[in-house]
């Protein structure tokens, strides 16, 4: 066990009450994905051989009962579990879904293609609605189109006729004498009408989409952290204005684009942008951070979305959400909201929620040295145990989540993915956690969906390891001046 003076703030054995979260653990039969014995009497901890200083850890855990489908839990094998036995629902009697967009197989009824992903910009777009060629008659913004078919529209479907001519002309919301992005008028002309986030965190068990299918929010991200989740929070810094603004966090901001109604109450087809966001300094505003950026300064993570009686709609969309300590992925993510309006233009984004399934292998990025070094920099330290399976390896956050553990005095409980994002059903865990004292569970070898084993420490890493765990992000969001791209 590594020795330290642990000096944890106050505030964090109170963090299961931060940000919403639940105080306790209860899973229910959310680890029903973990290669677990979790109703066996529990093993001593192994004990150290007299006189030495060497243990032998226990050995990995015993695997789970077969999945039972219908009984409302994704299990290992499951791609999804509604809680019933009814084919064409959207979940098979036998827990597969039914065709849908990312599937990889023949386009189904409506599809234009399907090429095995939510993800945008590869030739087809994530909703399977546009192979994203110039000429198909579908404004394809994610490939900087600003026209498609129209009037006036170039060749290669990034120019408009007459725009940036310094005249407004029929259609123009804006001509200010150039088509260049991020100063207020786009390159199609129309008003660049963004929101900067407020109180963006990490959301609690209450709030999430519905992957198992069964009509009720997913969110076993929330599950697995319990009143860790304060602590990441935190980092996001503090839920202030901004990203978490008044604790000094990253600015987030959402900006709509190709948004043919400036209120906001009413557009069929627009893209909502994810953008980190720079103060613009005395004149106020903001300026775009060019990480967030494509090298034609269209944004590298945005949704197709619409607007329906001001219920903003988005996804699925594969999104890389650049969240300054903690760059993930959103696997089949989705964005919602109820647009606000003031003066006759949208002013802001109410009950704000952009949710998917975070990849196991996000969770690997975050070591227990990193985990202590950020709980240095936030004024308080992380006490994590070694491994319990005797190595030096350094065990992380996947360890954590998926076999259990403490970070101080904030317990995890062992908790599985339960987002397939890969289409072959969940994958399952072998996970040591028995050992000294105090020790980390960490897992030992991974189980695909297809149900080919992978040895070793950090197999999750594997790309065969694909699945997450669903999750959710709650914000609002208040009409912000975009100025430019900083340097």
């Amino acid at each position: 066990m590594r020795t330290y003076i642990t000096t944890l703030l106050a505030a964090s054995a109170a963090a299961g009450t931060i940000a919403g979260c639940a105080s306790t653990n209860t899973l229910g039969g959310d680890d029903a994905g973990i290669v677990l014995d979790l109703d066996a009497p529990a093993r001593p901890d192994a004990a150290f051989p007299e006189g030495t200083d060497a243990f032998t850890p226990g050995p990995p855990d015993a695997f789970v009962a077969p999945p039972e489908c219908g009984n409302r839990r994704i299990e290992p094998g499951e791609e999804c579990d509604d809680g019933n036995l009814t084919p064409d629902d959207g979940c098979s009697a036998d827990c597969v879904r039914d065709p849908y967009c990312g599937d990889g197989g023949p386009p189904d009824p409506g599809e234009v293609c399907d090429d095995g992903n939510n993800l945008s910009g590869d030739g087809c777009r994530g909703d399977c609605l546009s192979n994203e060629m110039c000429g198909n008659g579908v404004l394809d913004l994610h490939r900087g189109e600003v026209c498609d078919g129209t009037p006036g529209c170039g060749a290669d479907c990034r120019t408009i006729m007459g725009c940036g001519n310094g005249t407004m002309e029929a259609g123009e919301q804006c001509d200010d004498g150039n088509t260049t992005r991020w100063d207020g008028c786009g390159a199609d002309c129309r008003d660049e009408v963004s929101v900067v986030l407020e109180g963006l965190q990490f959301g609690d068990e209450m709030v999430g989409c519905d992957y198992s299918g069964d009509g009720d929010p997913d969110n076993r991200f929330a599950t697995a952290l319990g009143p860790a989740l304060a602590l990441i929070n935190m980092f996001l810094g503090g839920g202030g204005p901004g990203g978490g603004g008044g604790g000094g966090g990253p600015t987030f901001l959402l900006s709509f684009l190709g948004l043919d109604d400036p209120q906001g109450i009413d557009d069929p087809s627009l893209r909502t942008a994810w953008l980190l966001g720079d103060r613009a300094g005395m004149g106020g505003g903001y300026t775009v951070d060019p990480s967030s950026l494509q090298g034609d300064l269209t944004p590298i993570t945005s949704l197709e979305s619409s607007i329906t009686s001001r219920a903003l709609e988005g996804g699925p969309e594969d999104l890389d959400l650049p969240i300054a300590f903690l760059p993930i992925t959103l696997g089949r993510g989705h964005l919602s909201g109820t647009t606000t309006q003031s003066g006759g233009e949208l002013s802001g984004l109410e009950d704000g929620l952009i949710c998917g399934g975070v990849p196991v292998q996000a969770m690997s990025f975050l070591s227990a040295s990193m985990l202590e070094m950020f709980g240095g920099m936030g004024g308080f330290m992380i006490e994590i145990g070694d491994p319990c399976d005797g190595s030096t390896e350094d065990p992380t956050l996947a360890d954590m989540m998926i076999g259990g553990g403490m970070i101080s005095i904030l317990r995890l409980r062992p908790t599985s993915p339960d987002v397939d994002l890969d289409g072959d059903g969940l994958e399952s865990f072998e996970v040591v956690r028995t050992g000294p004292r105090g020790c980390q569970a960490v897992v030992t070898a991974c189980i695909d969906g297809d149900g080919t084993r992978i040895e070793g420490r950090g197999c999750y890493d594997d790309e065969r390891i694909a699945d997450g765990y669903s999750s959710a992000l709650t914000f609002t969001g208040t009409r912000a001046e975009i100025t430019g791209v900083s340097p």
